[in-house]
């Protein structure tokens, strides 16, 4: 077993030695086919079945074609990656083109099996059943128990299966490989969906508040507003005819399976940075906080023959539905204008080490006193993805000497490599090569300003 290591840069195994007579015999059978290929169509088929059918050059083809390596640079034999949106292949003469592929992004998934597999796809086909099965026993028990808040809490469990399509038809979506059509993904699908989800959830909000306040100031409020609310108010306004403590039950049991569910979301948001499924989880716990509204006016209502707590406790859950919907507007809003991720954003942070750490190791043919320097890093977020832009500094050389393309090209794969296996949910990785100047061709000292931070140096 032969092995070829250049630290930080290639890494190849190729399989064992063939023996000169091997060698020898395959060239001449390679020439004898060489020389034939020059006749007939019908002439060339029959040399190649007569060398295919030679054991020796099948045993010596075989052991020479298989090997496997990690690598970052370019050579003859191209083949593509991907995924990666790049090219890369083995420098090392005598190997010819053949294939490989890099350790995949589970969250980023290729095809309609793994859609299925998908850990938001199955987290909110979980929650759609569940607001079925919630909506179902809700309305079966107000109907049982003689509680309106109970029918109203159902009714808006069935207009959360939108919310719940929605977030699933983005999900599914944004998870599809790229095209040629859409080589960045199919992210920003899932961008969307967050606004749209976002949206509701805040109007929910603003609809419970209206609701709630049209219960306290009902006796102020002029004539023509009160008929609007009583034509347009959101199903979780609640009236009080609540007559037996029972529905309490099923109200304390909705909410203990919702917030269950809001946690399960959330985590699942959490790993795969899903904007939309953050926002379905909030949903989640909107029912929640209602059901226990409902609880709060089953009991109070039975116990102390008090009904306006429900009004006073619907206008909390208000505020907080409406700040949760319009902090996911606004995080939606910025991805859709491409904002990029502060410094102090964790997947900016985890990028920037990463990169900082493998220019300092990367041994290469600069031969200057100091590494490549990471001038500039852009994080752009696009859903679960992320795509990075890296402007790197090229020191000046020593001796005269003088980097070729092939240089830049080993450093940028060698980066992309990098950062595509220890990144999750990196897509795309752009990187640009700028030269240190000269300390009479610099200009003065001048400020700059990028999106990550401003800054001043000198040259």
């Amino acid at each position: 077993m032969i092995r070829i290591k250049i630290p930080g840069l290639f890494r190849f195994q190729v399989g064992p030695l063939v023996s000169w007579g091997r060698v020898r015999s395959l060239h001449l059978h390679a020439a004898r086919l060489q020389v034939r290929k020059a006749g007939p169509p019908d002439r060339r088929s029959e040399a190649e079945k007569a060398l295919d059918k030679i054991e020796e050059f099948q045993a010596a083809k075989d052991e020479c074609a298989g090997h496997s390596h990690v690598h970052t640079g370019h050579a003859e034999g191209g083949h593509g990656h991907g995924g990666h949106g790049g090219m890369s292949a083995a420098r090392l003469p005598g190997l010819g083109g053949h294939t490989h592929t890099h350790g995949s992004n589970p969250l980023l998934v290729l095809d309609r099996e793994a859609i299925r597999r998908n850990a938001g796809v199955k987290i909110t086909w979980i929650g759609l059943l569940l607001n079925v099965g919630l909506a179902t026993g809700k309305f079966v028990g107000g109907v049982v128990f003689h509680s309106q808040a109970l029918i109203a809490d159902a009714v808006h469990a069935v207009s959360d299966l939108v919310s719940d399509f929605l977030t699933l038809f983005s999900v599914s979506l944004a998870s599809r490989k790229p095209t040629q059509d859409f080589p960045y993904g199919y992210g920003k699908v899932e961008t969307v969906g967050s606004l749209a989800v976002s949206s509701i959830l805040a109007m929910a909000g603003l609809s419970i508040g209206w609701s709630s306040l049209y219960s306290i100031l009902g006796p102020v409020v002029p004539h023509a507003l009160l008929e609007l609310a009583a034509t347009h108010s959101h199903s979780h306004a609640h009236t009080h005819d609540l007559t037996n403590i029972n529905a309490a039950w099923i109200a304390g049991g909705s909410i203990i399976l919702k917030e269950w569910i809001f946690r399960a979301t959330r985590k699942v948001a959490q790993e795969t940075h899903s904007n939309v499924l953050m926002a379905n989880a909030w949903h989640h716990r909107v029912d929640s906080l209602t059901s226990l509204v409902a609880l709060v006016t089953i009991s109070s209502g039975y116990l102390l023959n008090i009904q306006s707590l429900d009004a006073f406790g619907g206008l909390l859950v208000s505020g907080l539905v409406v700040k949760a919907g319009y902090a996911g507007m606004k995080q939606a809003a910025s991805e859709l204008v491409d904002r990029c991720l502060p410094p102090t954003d964790t997947r900016y942070a985890d990028i920037h080490a990463l990169t900082t750490r493998t220019l300092e190791q990367m041994i290469s043919n600069n031969n200057a006193k100091r590494k490549y320097g990471l001038h500039e890093l852009t994080v752009l977020a696009s859903g679960p993805n992320t795509h990075a832009h890296l402007v790197l500094e090229v020191p000046r050389q020593r001796w005269e000497n003088v980097l070729s393309i092939d240089e830049f090209e080993l450093v940028t794969e060698h980066l992309r490599s990098v950062l595509y296996e220890q990144v999750p949910h990196l897509r795309k990785v752009h990187v640009e090569f700028f030269g240190e100047r000269s300390a009479q061709s610099a200009p003065d000292a001048h400020t700059h300003t990028d999106c990550a931070q401003s800054h001043t140096h000198k040259h």
